[in-house]
């Protein structure tokens, strides 16, 4: 039992280690040596755990790509109002900005994150439907909270789902101007929007 934990222990610190590699450059561009000396591991324990450069590229963009520290991750909403879950988005904006900033990368969080995902239909056929559906989840979420925050009555679905498109947007457009930006909740008349 110890030993699996140490296995899976040494493939995490490996993908963790592996990402900005991948955040950063092409796939094409990383070789196996430039792949052991970022990892601090030999050729043979790469193999001992990825089947190749693809496998270990698809293992970590897909750990980056499903985890809060991509700014396009669907945070779950659960019985959230909108206030509550834009604090929730914007402390996640802020925990992937210092996540990022810690491998010395500078790049906008949504630039990189759609980079990955290019790289990802590119090299990972599955990838597209990944990007699809958390898309969906996004927009699923942001309607639960609306939901949530408003008299069901009030607003319709079209405008709900409307309302949902808008505020991820806007949540988009704070990251890619953070940390330069007003992080406060945009309040949005729903009354007009009807």
């Amino acid at each position: 039992m110890n030993r699996i934990i140490k296995t899976e222990k040494l493939k995490d610190q490996i993908l963790k280690k592996v990402l900005p590699l991948f955040l950063t450059n092409s796939y094409e561009s990383i070789s196996i040596p430039t792949i052991e000396h970022a990892t601090h591991t030999t050729r043979g324990t790469l193999y001992k755990y990825f089947k190749n450069k693809g496998d270990l590229f698809q293992q970590a963009i897909e750990q980056f790509y499903n985890s809060p520290l991509n700014v396009l991750y669907a945070v779950p909403s659960s019985n959230y109002k909108l206030e509550d879950y834009w604090k929730i988005k914007i402390q996640h904006l802020e925990v992937a900005h210092k996540y990022i900033r810690n491998f010395g990368i500078f790049l906008d969080l949504v630039s990189l994150s759609h980079y990955i995902e290019i790289q990802g239909i590119s090299l990972i056929p599955s990838f597209n439907e990944v990007i699809i559906s958390n898309n969906q989840k996004n927009l699923k979420f942001w309607e639960t909270v609306l939901i949530n925050t408003f008299d069901y009555n009030i607003v319709n679905t079209s405008s709900r789902q409307e309302l949902a498109k808008i505020y991820n947007a806007i949540f988009l457009q704070k990251c890619s101007s953070f940390p330069d930006c007003n992080l406060s909740l945009p309040l949005i008349n729903i009354l007009d929007s009807i």
